[in-house]
């Protein structure tokens, strides 16, 4: 398997012949996840007519326009996930955009490359000054929980919102937000698009958000792991460092999905949270997983 890349996508910069392939290949990655279940706007029967025809009438023309950002995931020259930020709001509500269509082939799942594509579309919001981004998912989808690993909030849940792509059952959406910190000058603060993430890392360490999480100010008997997760413990590192966390778990908090031979995502199981916690507090830290009976992730 080759490295994954995260970077963003500049048709613009390509000749005829590699646009008509760089559409293909989004159209396949987009033509895959409708056809295993994702309700990201299409029904069946879904062609890859019709799904290179959404990049190419719809996705493409606000690109050029720059109303709209897109960041792909590579392996390679292969395109193997994608994800969109629109910028397109009314002229009131210009510190606000909206991420959509965050897709990623079933053959490169449980990589990380879907939290990779977030991670960087924040950042892209950053550099257009945007300050709010807002979403919707389908309520107790298996994105959801991504969303809340990484700081997204639920507002609210619409029922009855839209169908899926294959039966007719109206699904509910679950719309969510998250407040962004302002670009500062913070070292590494805009890397994140572009780069590899670390050879084996499910999960890239990256900055915190404005999320408040904890107290500002200590109190009395306070615990030790509260005073590190602000940085004022004695034994605590510098922020610019990484800690790396060894957890155990048995088979039951390994993540095992009941009656199957595979695991949650890294963001659903209970090491996500925390390491998604901790950065939120601004501390850079990286869960790694050992089962008690050996397996290791990393």
């Amino acid at each position: 398997m080759s490295e994954t890349i995260i970077e963003e996508w500049r048709p613009e910069e390509a000749d005829a012949s590699r646009l008509d392939v760089e559409l293909g290949m989004l159209a396949g990655v987009l033509s895959a996840v409708v056809h295993e279940g994702a309700s990201v706007s299409f029904v069946l029967p879904f062609s890859p007519d019709d799904a290179r025809a959404f990049w190419r009438d719809h996705v493409l023309p606000n690109v050029k326009r720059r109303t709209r950002r897109v960041l792909v995931a590579r392996w390679g020259d292969e395109i193997v996930g994608t994800v969109q930020l629109d910028l397109g709001v009314p002229p009131n509500q210009r510190h606000r955009a909206e991420v959509a269509k965050l897709l990623v082939h079933p053959k490169a799942r449980r990589r990380g490359i879907a939290r990779s594509l977030m991670d960087g579309i924040e950042q892209v919001a950053r550099s257009e000054g945007r300050t709010l981004l807002t979403l919707d998912t389908v309520h107790g989808g298996m994105a959801e929980p991504l969303y809340l690993a990484i700081g997204f909030v639920l507002a609210g849940v619409i029922p009855r919102y839209a169908r899926g792509p294959l039966i007719p059952d109206l699904d509910d959406a679950s719309i969510m937000y998250k407040e962004l910190a302002s670009v500062d000058s913070t070292p590494g603060q805009k890397d994140i698009v572009n780069r590899a993430p670390a050879e084996g890392d499910q999960s890239p360490v990256f900055p915190g958000n404005s999320r408040k999480t904890g107290r500002v100010h200590a109190t009395a008997g306070e615990s030790s792991f509260a005073q590190w997760r602000r940085g004022t413990a004695p034994f605590a590192l510098p922020r610019s460092s990484v800690l790396h966390v060894l957890v155990y778990s048995d088979s039951l908090t390994w993540g095992i999905i009941p009656n199957t031979r595979n695991r949650l995502p890294f963001e659903a199981r209970w090491p996500g949270v925390l390491e998604c916690a901790l950065h939120d507090c601004g501390r850079n830290v990286r869960i790694i997983e050992d089962c008690l009976n050996g397996r290791r992730t990393v």
